[in-house]
């Protein structure tokens, strides 16, 4: 989802990831990459998991997987 529309991408998250800045950039599960910059609040979520709230009010889970790999970016 950006600005503009949503749009999907077809192939391996992975490689998208590899392009993109992490500094600004961060996968949140295995379907989604998020702007941190578009985070305005993380939750505690249930087994480990944690919950994103977007700037735009969505809602997206970051699984514990993803969490244990970034931990440091968010006190949750």
């Amino acid at each position: 989802v950006t600005a503009t529309g949503r749009f999907r991408r077809r192939g391996v998250l992975s490689r998208l990831e590899q392009r993109l800045d992490p500094a600004r950039f961060m996968r949140v599960n295995r379907s989604e990459i998020v702007r941190l910059d578009a985070v305005a609040e993380v939750q505690p979520w249930f087994h480990g998991d944690g919950k994103l709230i977007l700037t735009t009010g969505d809602t997206l889970t970051w699984s514990r997987r993803y969490r244990a790999r970034d931990k440091h970016r968010f006190e949750v």
